[in-house]
């Protein structure tokens, strides 16, 4: 009788496991930054302080500028602060009823103005130095002292790659799963078997209406700047 019959029940463990789904993907790599220096002042080139290729440290001098005349400045300004401070010194020194408040508050004011003046000069003079802006690699250039260098000349390309950002697609039907900080395997094609690990380092928001695909940005650190 089917009735009375008891149904047959197989009883198996039930396990944890962990699902390990990967996506592979075509990516584009680029430095983490990279500009094309220009200059904000036009002059002649004095110094020409690097070469193509050279690792440079943010801050350093790369090129320099004729600036005798910005010199000059700041040693003219740095002699009328010195004479302006002197004043002040010497009115601190004499009693209140030998100089008047106004004397006192003029020698004050002209203190300040000579220091915004020593200021600017240096600034000025500071400005004659192109430096480097990040620690990077420089990129090649035919610059060379006696050059005429305008405003908004291109000087040579700068590359901080310490570390690299690689963007590539992935499917609609993944996109959901992927994060930041997600563990990346990269590799190039010119390199066979060589294999680089980082973080995803961001993710898009939009999914692409005509691939149905989401871009990903992934940083592969570089250190010894092997890779280019």
């Amino acid at each position: 009788d089917r009735a009375n019959t008891a149904p047959a029940v197989t009883l198996v463990d039930v396990k944890m496991e962990r699902l390990n789904e990967r996506v592979a993907a075509v990516g584009s790599g680029r430095a983490h930054q990279q500009v094309t220096l220009t200059t904000r002042i036009a002059g002649v080139i004095s110094e020409v302080l690097f070469e193509g290729g050279m690792k440079v440290e943010a801050g350093q001098a790369l090129v320099k500028l004729n600036s005798e005349p910005e010199a000059i400045a700041v040693e003219t300004a740095e002699a009328q602060r010195a004479q302006a401070a002197d004043t002040v010194d010497r009115y601190k020194q004499l009693n209140e009823g030998t100089i008047t408040r106004v004397a006192r508050a003029e020698a004050d004011t002209a203190l300040k103005v000579a220091d915004a003046v020593l200021r600017k000069a240096r600034d000025d003079l500071n400005r004659m130095i192109i430096k480097a802006p990040f620690t990077g690699i420089m990129g090649l250039s035919n610059l060379q002292a006696g050059d005429y260098l305008a405003v908004g000349s291109p000087i040579a390309t700068i590359d901080d790659r310490s570390t690299l950002l690689i963007e590539f697609s992935v499917p609609e039907a993944v996109a959901p799963s992927i994060k930041t900080n997600l563990p990346v395997r990269a590799s190039l094609s010119a390199r066979t078997g060589e294999v680089y690990n980082g973080p995803v380092q961001a993710v898009g928001t939009r999914i692409d209406p005509v691939s149905r695909t989401l871009i990903v940005r992934a940083e592969i650190p570089n250190p010894n700047f092997t890779l280019i």
